[in-house]
């Protein structure tokens, strides 16, 4: 286990907090990866919409993102 690459995955694992770390067990599950912060930050700036329901051009951006995203994975 690279516990270094995991840090640097979880933002909030790479602060020293009163001058150590959190611990990598107590902390994971309200922890997010870098990725999943990076994709609900371009959500709420760039597509801040309710995609399945709305007929607006934002709305349908972001529902061929979606499903771009889908059929690569």
């Amino acid at each position: 286990m690279d516990i270094k690459k995991i840090r640097r995955d979880f933002p909030a694992l790479c602060k020293k907090w009163n001058g150590k770390y959190l611990s990598i067990l107590i902390t994971m599950h309200d922890l997010k990866p870098k990725p999943v912060i990076d994709a609900m930050n371009e959500y709420y700036t760039e597509y801040p919409v309710c995609g399945g329901r709305s007929i607006h051009k934002m709305a349908k951006k972001w529902m061929r993102k979606l499903r771009n995203q889908e059929r690569n994975q």
